[in-house]
C-alpha cells in the first residue's frame, strides 16, 4: 500500500497528489534531495498550471520562502 502523499514526500510541499493502484504521481516543491528510487521530471507549464488551480490552498514558493525566513 503506498504511502499517503504527505508522509511520502515529507518535508517537501505537496502541490497535488493521485493514487492509482499502487503508484503515487505527485507534483511537489522539493525541501532537499529526493530519494534514490522515485523517477523526477520536470513537469510541462499547463501541468504546473493546472496542479496550482485544482490546489489552490497549497503555499507559493514565495509563501514557503517567507515562512523559511521569519
Amino acid at each position: 500500500m503506498p504511502r499517503p502523499p504527505s508522509t511520502a514526500a515529507a518535508p517537501s510541499a505537496v502541490v497535488e497528489a493521485r493514487t492509482t493502484g499502487r503508484q503515487l504521481s505527485a507534483l511537489i516543491r522539493p525541501a532537499g534531495p529526493l530519494p534514490g528510487d522515485w523517477r523526477a521530471s520536470a513537469p510541462s507549464l499547463e501541468e504546473l498550471l493546472l496542479s496550482c488551480l485544482r490546489n489552490p490552498e497549497t503555499p507559493s514558493s514565495a509563501d514557503t520562502t517567507t515562512e523559511a525566513a521569519a
